[in-house]
């Protein structure tokens, strides 16, 4: 049996594996890394020939390059930005370029040029989001053909982080329609499980579609019946997160059997946002190492796997006051514009912590 996890980038530039000015170090590689690092902390998976990355294929789904080329032209200007807006008669932006035009302070214009934008773009730009989803489905049976090639039975998983969960629910909601869906494995054909992480796919769905994301086949075994790709599905976001607070992803009648609704509580660096943060909390790799390995259950192995500890007690305080205040703002919000804002003034706010602290990382 092959077991395949499928792993999706949220925000920001992200060069395929073996590309780019990082290809020594891409952003799927510290995945990986991470999760050989933890799992290594139950049996089965603490001698290097049994690692987490040995016994599961992690295939990286990357999409950003159509933003790139997009971004390459303007210069992260807000005038050309504007003017490709108009040209293109898109009449929701607007809006974006006029509160960029009055951030409060460099750092959030930086986050909005090197992460935020890619959710204006995917929104908005129509012909760059059907790209990104005709070249994720292509990555996705491309990496099921070369594995089925190995073996005939396969074992599949899928890790999505942000901007992520709304481009693989899209991608996949576009393959069912398609005859090309038939290159999976049949009819009854089920990927085991999706863990989607800081989810955004309900606010960034199309209000026009027919396949939302509550009614599409990206949902686990529920009551309704309706055809399906998973047979689990775990929701997860951090209490002070709030990108995926914006109209949160909150179906009412999934079976709690099979999809689970989960909030994290701990903090092990600033940007609780980030792909790394969501990943060290035991909420979420136990389950996913356990789910991805095809394990029924973990075993723990000497010491546990304890995420870092931040040792600025003053500035964590003064953090999770901020971020409380920025989650109070954005309850009940509704929209992509609130979203791009939230997101921006987010990634800022964890900066500052994380200058003022003198640790962590800001990794998203």
């Amino acid at each position: 049996m092959a077991n395949l996890l499928f792993v999706v980038h949220g925000m920001g530039i992200h060069h395929p594996p073996g590309t780019g000015d990082d290809a020594q170090h891409d952003w799927c590689y510290d995945i990986q890394e991470k999760l050989d690092e933890i799992a290594s902390h139950y049996e089965g998976f603490d001698m290097a020939d049994f690692r987490f990355s040995k016994q599961v294929e992690i295939v990286p789904i990357t999409y950003d390059e159509p933003f790139r080329n997009l971004l390459a032209g303007w210069n992260r200007e807000a005038a050309e930005l504007q003017k490709t807006i108009a040209e293109e008669g898109i009449k929701q932006a607007p809006s974006v370029i006029d509160w960029l035009a009055q951030v409060d302070g460099q750092a959030q214009e930086t986050f909005f040029w090197s992460h935020v934008v890619d959710v204006l773009l995917y929104e908005f730009f129509n012909q760059v989001a059907k790209q990104i989803r005709l070249r994720v489905i292509d990555q996705i049976l491309d990496a099921i053909a070369a594995a089925r090639a190995k073996s005939p039975v396969l074992y599949v998983t899928f890790l999505a982080h942000s901007l992520g969960t709304a481009v693989l629910h899209d991608s996949l909601a576009l393959l069912s329609t398609q005859t090309r869906a038939s290159a999976l494995e049949g009819p009854g054909f089920r990927f085991n499980a999706l863990f989607m992480m800081a989810n955004v796919s309900r606010i960034l769905e199309d209000e026009i579609d027919p396949l939302r994301v509550y009614r599409s086949v990206v949902c686990p075994p529920n009551a309704m019946n309706r055809p399906r790709y998973f047979n689990n599905y775990w929701n997860v976001r951090h209490r002070l997160d709030p990108i995926p607070a914006v109209r949160p992803f909150g179906p009412v009648d999934w079976n709690s059997q099979y999809y689970r609704d989960i909030r994290l509580q701990n903090i092990s660096r600033f940007n609780v946002h980030s792909f790394t943060h969501y990943l060290e909390d035991p909420e979420v790799h136990r389950p996913l190492i356990s789910f991805a390995a095809g394990r029924s259950s973990l075993v723990p192995k000497g010491e546990p796997y304890r995420p870092p500890t931040l040792p600025c007690l003053q500035v964590m305080q003064e953090f999770e006051r901020d971020a409380r205040a920025l989650m109070a703002m954005v309850q009940g919000q509704t929209t992509p514009f609130e979203l791009i804002k939230a997101a921006t003034q987010f990634l800022a706010l964890a900066e500052k912590a994380k200058t003022a602290c003198g640790r962590d990382s800001l990794d998203t």
